[in-house]
């Protein structure tokens, strides 16, 4: 009998649990409301648009975790998984670049032509690149300093050794996990190429295309105005995707807690999250 996975987000909560529990919430306390819908018209964009940004952000935001286990398929309970997993949202946006041509930005080897200028090319660029920003930021804005390339080759070592220490190929967990996550989850990643995490010439290279692709991101602000509209979009990207992390962190109890002060909690009442583990 094949032994089951087990990937934690953090010490008494599953990976799959958390994300889930953060579409939940999304969907019943953002999705739903006029805001939502005012919030892309203000931004020039399509709700739909807005929506699969949020969703990609959130699906992805803490995959990096993956390359932090030791030990895929005991402590059921994530009672002994650690509280922090340093650099694992830089590794999440590199993952997402990686096996996903729909939201590939970043070229590492060569500067990567950008096509078309038109308003419409840019709207998509920006779409893109505020995913990125959001999930590589999204601790960043809780109060955690910006990674640097001290840190890099300390998440490099969990990526390289992951198939040793686990048994699993790098691709075959973050598809293990995605299979689960993105199952009726209405969203367009393009082709996904989970085998590209295990391509010789990526792990040969992979510290060096890490610090490239933390330069790339970070260095949005330098470049031309989709950079900019990134920004803006993922302001907002950002806004809900860290709302729902902490709801979820919090496994729904939100009373008195500070982050929640301000928020009405009645939408998550009385509505279960459905699990599929």
């Amino acid at each position: 009998m094949e032994s089951k996975i087990v990937l934690c987000a953090r010490k008494g909560q599953q990976l799959l649990e958390h994300v889930k529990l953060m579409l939940d919430f999304t969907e019943k306390c953002y999705f739903n409301k006029n805001e939502f819908e005012l919030t892309a018209r203000r931004l020039g964009i399509d709700a739909s648009e807005l929506r699969e940004a949020i969703i990609v952000a959130e699906v992805f935001h803490d995959i990096g975790k993956i390359f932090f286990h030791s030990n895929l398929n005991v402590d059921e309970k994530c009672d002994n998984a650690p509280n922090s997993y340093r650099g694992h949202e830089v590794l999440s946006s590199f993952i997402l670049n990686t096996i996903s041509d729909q939201y590939r930005v970043f070229e590492y080897d060569t500067p990567r032509a950008r096509e078309g200028t038109e308003p419409e090319c840019i709207i998509q660029r920006a779409l893109k690149y505020s995913v990125h920003l959001s999930i590589i930021g999204h601790h960043e804005a809780m109060g955690y300093q910006r990674r640097s390339h001290a840190s890099s080759r300390e998440v490099y070592e969990k990526f390289l050794w992951f198939k040793k220490r686990t048994g699993i190929s790098a691709g075959e967990a973050v598809e293990g996990f995605l299979s689960n996550v993105l199952s009726g989850t209405p969203i367009n990643l393009g082709t996904l190429r989970y085998d590209a995490l295990d391509d010789e010439d990526l792990v040969r290279r992979y510290l060096e295309r890490f610090v490239s692709h933390v330069d790339s991101v970070y260095n949005l602000h330098n470049e031309s105005k989709e950079y900019l509209y990134a920004s803006a979009i993922a302001t907002r990207v950002s806004a809900v995707l860290m709302m729902a992390d902490n709801f979820s962190a919090a496994k729904g109890s939100v009373k008195n807690k500070k982050m929640f002060l301000d928020f009405d909690s009645t939408c998550t009442m009385g509505r279960d999250v459905k699990v599929h583990t």
